[in-house]
């Protein structure tokens, strides 16, 4: 009966244990899975109130496109906040995107990346612009770019498993098979660059980096917790050749009051008014004697 207990208890202890390292394998990867990808038609644009409407046609399995109605989107009209307001300088209504977004679709999501699509409807294989993370873009860009990045971790600047960062590497593809050009390019914030192509292509491909940040993982000297995951805005265009330049970002000027110091007076020398004084007793001493007279 003794025997039985132990082994109960062990059995126990090892389905517990399992358990344990299962939940703990799961949890690190919860917060990049919570994102949904779609495809579908921008319908309501609202630059004043920060969002983009979006009608959903197809939803991203991980390897395809499927239809809406065998996924968990619980809405067809989806409205979030934008990656960043210049979008409203690219995107029209009725445009094709494809854009992930992390949230409750039953209120407001965040748009993590929003994609236009070139041609071939929502589910078509080439963008013409994104704005956002470029780790949720799907489809490759018009002429078959393709990007990655990797940020740098800010180690002065982190909150949970994030850090600032102020600049990223850059690695551009373009092109097909043997003829595939590789580019790559150290970015930061607040600059655009521009990867040209090769000659007889008539586009290229204009990055400009908004604002980045890293996991904390890359700082050892940082006690990391909690689960938050980096996300980074960039603004990615495929531009016609020569019309868009590389731009540095602007330097940041502080500017300094100036205070104006009074000029003082003149002061007249004491011996002059002593002269002056003397001057005038020795007059009035003459005119005195004078009328005596």
């Amino acid at each position: 009966m003794k025997v039985k207990r132990v082994l109960k208890d062990r059995y126990m202890m090892i389905f517990l244990l399992g358990v344990f390292m299962l939940t703990t394998a799961v949890l690190p990867a919860a917060a990049e899975s919570d994102t949904t990808t779609i495809a579908g038609i921008v319908e309501k644009i609202n630059p004043d109130e920060n969002t983009i409407e979006i009608k959903t046609e197809r939803i991203w399995n991980g390897e395809s496109w499927t239809g809406v109605s065998v996924t968990f989107v619980t809405k067809e009209y989806i409205t979030g906040t934008v990656p960043d307001k210049r979008i409203f300088d690219l995107i029209l209504k009725g445009d094709p995107v494809q854009a992930t977004f992390t949230g409750n679709e039953d209120i407001l999501v965040d748009w993590l990346c929003i994609g236009a699509v070139s041609a071939g409807g929502s589910t078509g294989k080439y963008l013409s612009y994104a704005v956002g993370d470029p780790k949720y873009v799907i489809s490759p860009f018009f002429n078959n770019f393709k990007i990655n990045y990797d940020t740098f971790a800010d180690c002065s600047d982190c909150s949970g498993m994030v850090c600032d960062s102020n600049y990223a590497d850059l690695e551009v593809s373009q092109g097909w098979n043997e003829k595939n050009y590789a580019y790559d390019y150290t970015i930061t914030t607040g600059e655009r660059h521009v990867f040209t192509s090769p000659e007889g292509c008539e586009s290229e491909f204009s990055v400009t980096f908004v604002s980045g940040e890293a996991s904390a993982a890359k700082c050892t000297s940082y006690p990391a917790s909690g689960d938050n995951v980096p996300k980074s805005v960039f603004i990615l265009e495929v531009v016609q050749k020569g019309t868009v330049f590389d731009m540095k970002p602007t330097p940041q000027i502080t500017p300094t009051e100036q205070t104006t110091v009074p000029t003082p007076l003149p002061t007249q020398s004491p011996g002059l008014m002593a002269l002056t004084a003397l001057f005038g007793i020795f007059a009035a001493v003459i005119l005195t004697a004078k009328y005596k007279k």
